[in-house]
């Protein structure tokens, strides 16, 4: 099975205009079956009324789809305002889903955990999509350890995906920042995929001189032996229809077939 998480900048291209036609062709050519979008408005708000790309988007790729809720974003640097949040999309239905608020920070937005419960052909796989503060560590860790209370529940095999914000450094750098996010991901138990099968760095942020890794896809790590492959989707489109690049993994856990 094939995933994509993306993050993909308020509906804005970055020349501020509406990105789903090349967002739409990004997901349709990685072939993905499921997909993890991070900073999604739904509906996002102008003059004329509310606007509702993410149902578009799914229709379009004849996908099933869920959207989380995170805050209420006002119209500022050009984007619009609306609904914030995470979202899902399937080929196969989904059977039920959950947004979970995470812990936070005085003054910080909040940010939540989308999970949402997936009958594929090979059996139940539940996808979890989030998206972490983008400015402070203590404030990543403790939305971290809210997503470790819930996957500690998941009995089902399982992916987390999104926009991690922990600022993975690369080369020389003019100080030596510790990714304790990573860390912790990796005594919670799980598996980057991209550090295990990459092609590649990695980097997915930010667009013209990518220099981070933020965008990734973990499996527990009882179920990393399936992992096949994993690249950042660089290509035209994607260097115009958000500031993140996509980053795609192929995994096949011992019940689910490629």
């Amino acid at each position: 099975m094939k995933f994509l998480t993306y993050n993909i900048h308020y509906w804005a291209g970055l020349d501020h205009r509406l990105n789903l036609d090349k967002v739409e062709q990004i997901i349709r050519n990685s072939n993905a079956d499921i997909v993890g979008l991070n900073e999604v408005l739904h509906p996002w708000f102008e003059n004329t009324g509310p606007n509702y790309p993410l149902l578009e988007l799914a229709h379009r790729l004849d996908m099933y789809w869920v959207f989380g809720f995170s805050f209420e974003q006002k119209a500022e640097r050009g984007f619009w305002a609306g609904h914030l949040g995470n979202a899902i999309l399937s080929r196969y239905p989904i059977l039920d889903y959950q947004n979970f608020k995470l812990p936070g920070w005085q003054n910080r937005k909040q940010r939540n955990l989308l999970s949402a419960r997936i009958d594929t052909p090979y059996g139940p796989l539940v996808t979890m999509v989030t998206h972490l503060d983008h400015l402070l560590e203590p404030v990543r860790l403790r939305q971290l350890q809210g997503i470790k209370a819930h996957l500690r529940q998941v009995k089902d095999p399982h992916l987390l995906m999104g926009d991690f914000n922990m600022h993975e450094p690369v080369h020389s750098w003019p100080y030596k920042l510790v990714p304790t996010v990573l860390k912790r991901m990796r005594a919670f138990g799980y598996t980057d995929i991209f550090a295990t099968v990459g092609e590649g760095k990695g980097l997915s942020y930010k667009i013209g001189r990518p220099v981070f890794r933020l965008d990734f896809l973990w499996v527990p790590d009882a179920l990393a032996a399936g992992l096949q492959a994993a690249k950042v989707v660089d290509c035209d489109l994607s260097q115009l229809a958000s500031d993140h690049q996509p980053v795609w993994g192929k995994w096949s856990p011992p019940h689910i077939a490629a």
